[in-house]
């Protein structure tokens, strides 16, 4: 029998991406000082105990109720082009997916498990970055924020990747599917639409991934490929 699925989140897990959002967060808000009629910045640990798990439009509004500013839609949409022409400038400086990337994608290419991505980023973020590292091959269904109603940590988005990876292998049950996270705002959407949760320490002390994770490691670097592959339903030997 094949093998399952694993669901990648993206930024953090498989790109070293949140600090280019952060910078685009603040470039736009930075810009739009005038518009919002203060100024707003987003330190980093704020940003990842409070914002990392959203999207843009979730991030942005947040932000601004935070700073007692009205989010109108259409002060969200200015913030989220100024944000999305930001990371568009600056992707090309990502020259290789985190660590252990490459080898989990050969190994489960090689026990022939079925991978998707769900993000809170954008589609036109996520597809330019992949096929530049050389990795879009190997994910069959992408869900980004331009895909859902309700972003991380509601399970939509896990929930839609899931459905469109068993379009593609009706036998996938939810056992034999394993989420790829580093936030606990991610994890939290991954258990909610039912599925078990690797943790990376990426952003977050690899103590505090144990709390929310199903199983935790400090990177892709310290996976057992083979423990991996009982938890996907793999019982034979990879293939050459």
């Amino acid at each position: 029998m094949p093998s399952g699925a694993v669901i990648f989140d993206f930024d953090g897990v498989i790109a070293s991406t949140e600090d280019l959002h952060l910078q685009g967060y603040n470039h736009a808000l930075a810009a739009a000082e005038k518009e919002l009629g203060r100024r707003v910045q987003i330190p980093p640990d704020t940003y990842v105990r409070r914002y990392i798990v959203y999207g843009s439009v979730d991030g942005f509004t947040h932000m601004l109720v935070d700073a007692g500013i009205e989010p109108t839609a259409e002060i969200i949409r200015r913030l989220c082009l100024r944000k999305s022409q930001f990371l568009e400038s600056q992707l090309g400086s990502v020259a290789e997916p985190l660590p252990g990337i490459r080898s989990l994608l050969a190994f489960l290419a090689s026990i022939d498990a079925i991978c998707g991505i769900c993000s809170g980023a954008g589609r036109a973020e996520i597809k330019p970055l992949i096929q530049s590292l050389g990795i879009a091959q190997h994910f069959k269904v992408i869900v980004s924020a331009d895909d859902v109603r309700h972003g991380k940590p509601h399970p939509e988005g896990y929930k839609k990747a899931f459905a469109l990876l068993q379009d593609l292998r009706p036998q996938l049950d939810t056992q034999h599917v394993v989420v790829i996270e580093d936030t606990q705002g991610g994890a939290s959407a991954a258990n909610a639409a039912g599925f078990r949760v690797l943790g990376v320490a990426t952003t977050s002390p690899i103590e505090s991934v144990r709390r929310w994770a199903t199983w935790a490691v400090a990177d892709l670097t310290h996976l057992d490929h083979a423990q991996l592959g009982g938890w996907l339903g793999c019982t034979s030997r990879p293939k050459a």
